[in-house]
């Protein structure tokens, strides 16, 4: 009898499988997956196209292994010599002819180009908590819908959704909100290339609800390694 009970086990743990057609990942590993793709080394500097409004733009990203970056303006002109700074939930504008730092406020880190950046550095497991997952449509198509709440109330954003395809596992969407509940921000995210060996997502687009691709970034000349750490001094 050991054998047919041991079959009656496989079918019990294979129904949801077979009633649903794909057994529901772990919610935080689906996320970890997710920010690897996004953050494929724990160090890493990458060249980044910014469209904004019509106006593009290009800087230097680095990302250093403490979760710090920096953003060095390339082109147009006006760009050049211009750098922003993020230490942790921190930022700070660097200008020309500035010997100090100035500090972008909670507010302002809402608004444009700065709540864009910030959103596309974020490694969403280091700021929200997932609090359930559930399969749905989005776009159309089959997805799972991971919502996650901020773990801090220094985070922008008190809620996330996330929307990650059910083939592949690779991230579609993510929708950010206020605590009011009021949608700010949705990331519409490319579909993943390879880089240096690894899939990475090199591409994604930034809205909210009355301008849903209202920015898109491009990441390329991926370089894997720890930037040098004066990048990060803050002038004083």
């Amino acid at each position: 009898m050991a054998a047919p009970r041991a079959a009656l086990s496989s079918a019990w743990l294979l129904a949801p499988v077979m009633l649903f057609g794909q057994a529901m990942p772990d919610a935080a590993a689906l996320v970890a997956k997710v920010d690897r793709l996004r953050h494929p080394w724990p160090a890493f500097s990458a060249d980044l196209t910014l469209k904004d409004q019509g106006r593009e733009s290009r800087w230097r990203l680095s990302v250093a292994s403490n979760g710090d970056s920096r953003l060095d303006g390339l082109a147009p002109r006006q760009a050049k010599g211009r750098a922003v700074l993020m230490k942790g939930e921190r930022m700070w504008l660097l200008t020309p002819g500035s010997k100090r730092a100035i500090p972008v406020t909670p507010q302002q880190r809402l608004i444009g180009s700065a709540a864009g950046g910030d959103l596309a550095r974020t490694r969403l497991g280091d700021d929200y908590q997932p609090s359930g997952i559930q399969g749905g449509d989005q776009e159309g198509q089959a997805c799972w819908r991971v919502t996650m709440t901020a773990k801090r109330p220094s985070v922008p954003y008190a809620r996330a959704e996330l929307w990650v395809l059910k083939r592949g596992e690779t991230p579609l969407a993510a929708d950010f909100y206020y605590a009011s509940g009021k949608l700010a921000h949705t990331i519409r995210f490319d579909a993943p290339t390879s880089a240096e060996g690894k899939a990475v997502i090199a591409g994604l687009s930034l809205g909210d609800e009355a301008h849903p691709s209202q920015s898109t970034m491009k990441l390329s000349r991926w370089k894997p390694g720890e930037p040098d750490a004066k990048l990060f001094d803050i002038p004083k």
